[in-house]
């Protein structure tokens, strides 16, 4: 945190008087390259990836989280400024992030491999593959991948939605951590 604090004080100081004005736009909010010098992590249940709002919830332990801005994880404490940080992407930022995405497509032979090859046709790289039948007709795929950014996640979404078998595409976000509680019952 001390980098960030230390990075965006040396930014200020170093604002002409025609930068200040976007500068101000900003609204204190720090840039994320991927690289800070800091215990950073992008949040597994909403898969934040460049060009999406974000927040960063700062965790003991685990240093800043990024998350989408519209998580429901964080959603009780996005506004609280003890734990958690106006953050926004480096227009520079490059990198891989990982994204999760849910097809619903027709049963056909080959369809899978069909699927994987149009996704690293588009210079994504498939990280993880599931498949659940929905019924003897449908099945359902869930996919984690690595894409640079919203652009290159709706160039793959848009290959995808063009094969044929394809019913549906859509970018699985905020995910909810489950808690397990135990109900204990007495009897009388």
């Amino acid at each position: 945190m001390s980098y960030m604090v230390a990075q965006r004080l040396t930014a200020q100081s170093n604002i002409s008087t025609d930068d200040a004005q976007k500068e101000s736009d900003k609204q204190g909010s720090l840039d994320i390259r991927g690289s800070e010098g800091m215990v950073m992590n992008y949040a597994k249940c909403c898969h934040p990836i460049p060009g999406d709002p974000i927040v960063g919830h700062i965790s003991s332990g685990r240093g800043m989280v990024i998350h989408t801005d519209d998580c429901n994880n964080i959603a009780d404490i996005r506004d609280n400024p003890e734990k958690c940080v106006s953050v926004r992407w480096d227009p520079d930022v490059e990198g891989e992030f990982s994204v999760e995405l849910r097809v619903e497509l027709e049963n056909q032979r080959g369809i899978i491999a069909t699927l994987a090859t149009t996704i690293t046709g588009t210079e994504a790289n498939i990280e993880k593959i599931s498949t659940v039948e929905r019924d003897a007709r449908f099945s359902i795929v869930n996919l984690s991948l690595n894409v640079h950014n919203r652009v290159h996640l709706a160039r793959v979404m848009k290959r995808v939605r063009l094969i044929k078998p394809v019913a549906k595409v859509t970018r699985v976000k905020s995910r909810k951590v489950r808690k397990t509680i135990k109900n204990i019952v007495g009897s009388h």
